[in-house]
């Protein structure tokens, strides 16, 4: 499924997306550093907070909440100038709401 889902493009993990993953996800540093290598991957810069901020500013006048985490993977893919694959359709509505490229997971 991941090959399916990257379409040959190389990953870029969120510093909190890693962070979850390697907290409450499950997962070990050794399956990340994995994935990554095997997928030519890598861990993303961190978003501006003043951006995370934007963010749920944004979703309040849309009249939707944002988590402070969700904002800031969001932060950290537009810092990449990449596009956002989540599961989370709540989360990719949001995303597509202000413009942002979001994909299924």
């Amino acid at each position: 499924q991941g090959a399916a889902i990257l379409r040959g493009r190389l990953p870029i993990v969120p510093i909190t997306a890693a962070k979850e993953f390697l907290r409450g996800g499950g997962g070990s540093a050794n399956a990340l550093r994995a994935f990554l290598g095997r997928t030519g991957g890598r861990i993303g810069l961190a978003g501006k907070e003043a951006t995370v901020a934007e963010l749920q500013q944004q979703a309040h006048a849309l009249g939707r909440g944002l988590r402070a985490s969700d904002a800031r993977v969001a932060a950290s893919a537009m810092r990449e100038r990449a596009s956002l694959v989540t599961n989370d359709i709540r989360f990719r509505n949001f995303l597509g709401a202000i413009g942002f490229p979001g994909e299924g997971g």
